[in-house]
């Protein structure tokens, strides 16, 4: 039943953007002061863009997949997958673009690594998470 959930979703503070025909909604649910992001293919751009405007409030973020150059991060991690559409680079030269504070080479999966291997690959947000608040 969308209304049911959509009147439990407008209980929460939100506001909205308009992306170029689309409005989205951003909600405020949890109340942090500060908080992790996650993202893989174009939201590792988003990430990076996030941790970027928003480095007083992103706390840390979680990437599977580096094309955003411009990232700036107390702690930025990669998670690579041995099946990326776009491979990242070694990890010697990512360091000297990017203060990666952790780098995990995961066993199985690729670009849809949430999909591929989502026990994997929450295990892995977590664990990094757990210690990057």
């Amino acid at each position: 039943d969308w209304r049911r959930s959509e009147a439990e979703l407008n209980r929460f503070p939100q506001f909205m953007a308009r992306v170029e025909d689309i409005d989205v909604h951003f909600y405020h649910v949890l109340g942090y002061q500060r908080f992790g992001a996650q993202g893989g293919d174009w939201g590792s751009g988003v990430t990076g863009a996030l941790a970027h405007d928003h480095a007083d409030v992103v706390a840390a973020i979680h990437l599977n997949l580096i094309f955003y150059i411009n990232v700036v991060s107390d702690d930025p991690l990669l998670a690579a997958y041995p099946v990326e559409i776009i491979p990242p680079p070694p990890r010697q030269v990512a360091q000297l673009e990017f203060n990666i504070t952790r780098w995990t080479q995961m066993p199985a999966g690729g670009h849809f690594a949430a999909w591929e291997e989502p026990a994997a690959f929450a295990r892995e947000v977590a664990a990094f998470f757990a210690v990057n608040r």
